[in-house]
């Protein structure tokens, strides 16, 4: 009997420990299956996977600092830094400068808060000094000047002026501040000598892709409407460039550009004038969501069919717009890209790198797919003027825009 008994609980045992070896091997399958959370953030901010492999190491570096639960205390440090231009974050002996040629569209209000947000997440940032512009050079050269003046260590922006603001960032670079431009890509210039590094979307890929989307989906001919902000913007120069290279292979297809200083307003004047002297637009690009909703508004106006559009950044209005006129206009196909306004944190990140001694790139660049809109996308639960900043926690987006009901 007693043999019998070990018999059976030996065999009972020996299955025990191969069910636990099966489930140990099925959860370990499961979990490479997962997502890791620096693999869910790059999905987040790109709306579609990317390789991490595929970035830069710095880009990765910031993104490993996101946090998207922060304690009350924290989310109401970082809303007073968004509220005032000089904030003290209460540890560190680093100072950050923001130095933004033209704040005053919701993307780039978006762009403080990611700055101010990883500019926590570093304990050796002591305080940060935010400037605008407003769009006038003069004031982008005396607002850096003024930076210098203050002594910070660490200075990013979007320098919308391009080459002209070089002698003050150089000025810069020679008195040991770190200087890193995002997302507006800087023509010419030396890394090292004009600023430090860069961060931007790789801008030729990206004009190039506007182009040959525009061919895979409408065909060799037509007319093509490229928008950009502010006039002789690097940015826009740059995309604008390698788009028309594109389209000069098609010579079916007529390119017509405007400046619109990236808001609705202009952009609505931009396109009420191109509406009132063309005869057919077939597509519209551009390089800011937010302000596209002035081009649809433009269209909506002039009681006309909207066409297809592609646009960078993501907007939360806009896509309901999208939403509201699609069932009435069938051509109204719209994609759109990653926010970018996290290149800020980047941009920061490979400064702090820079203040370490670390070697640093001379251009930190990514490729931007574009995604096409579906329905579901636009999220009700978030303001219109949401900017698809997918790594500003909830609670802190809910301070800076509050939905009107």
């Amino acid at each position: 009997m007693l043999s019998r008994y070990i018999y059976w609980s030996g065999k009972a045992l020996l299955m025990t420990l191969v069910a636990g070896v099966c489930l140990f091997w099925l959860i370990g399958q499961n979990a490479a299956l997962a997502a890791s959370p620096l693999e869910e953030t790059i999905e987040k901010i790109f709306f579609t996977k990317v390789p991490v492999a595929n970035l830069d190491p710095i880009i990765i570096e910031a993104l490993s600092k996101v946090r998207m639960e922060l304690p009350a205390d924290m989310q109401d440090l970082a809303i007073k830094c968004w509220k005032k231009q000089v904030c003290e974050t209460g540890h560190g002996d680093l100072i950050v400068g923001i130095a933004d040629g033209f704040g005053d569209n919701v993307w780039r209000q978006f762009s403080h808060m990611e700055i101010i947000l990883q500019s926590l997440a570093y304990p050796e940032i002591k305080k940060i000094i935010y400037t605008n512009a407003h769009g006038k050079l003069e004031d982008a050269i005396a607002n850096m000047r003024g930076l210098i003046v203050q002594d910070v260590d660490i200075i990013v922006g979007y320098f919308d002026f391009g080459a002209a603001m070089f002698p003050v960032m150089e000025e810069a670079i020679g008195r040991g501040i770190a200087v890193v431009p995002y997302t507006g890509g800087m023509i010419g210039g030396k890394a090292g000598k004009d600023y430090t590094t860069q961060v931007n979307a790789d801008l030729s890929n990206l004009g190039a892709e506007h182009a040959n989307l525009t061919i895979r989906t409408l065909g060799e001919k037509g007319t093509a409407v490229l928008l950009t902000g502010t006039p002789g913007n690097p940015q826009g120069e740059a995309w604008h460039s390698a788009a028309e290279k594109v389209f000069a292979k098609y010579p079916g297809w007529r390119i017509v550009k405007a400046d619109t200083y990236w808001t609705q307003q202009g952009a609505f004047k931009a396109m009420s004038g191109l509406l009132a002297a063309e005869k057919e637009i077939d597509i519209i690009h551009y390089d800011y969501a937010n302000a596209t909703r002035g081009v649809v508004r433009a269209y909506e106006q002039a009681g006309k069919q909207l066409p297809m559009i592609a646009t960078w950044t993501a907007d939360n209005g806009l896509f309901s717009d999208w939403e509201r006129l699609k069932p009435t206009n069938p051509n109204f196909r719209l994609f759109f890209t990653t926010g970018l306004n996290w290149n800020s944190r980047v941009a920061l990140t490979a400064a702090i790198n820079k203040k370490k001694g670390k070697t640093i790139p001379g251009k930190i660049n990514f490729a931007v797919p574009f995604v096409e809109i579906k329905k579901g996308v636009y999220d009700p639960s978030k303001p219109d003027e949401f900017g698809g900043s997918e790594l500003v926690p909830p609670g802190v987006i809910k301070r800076m825009f509050p939905i009107k009901k």
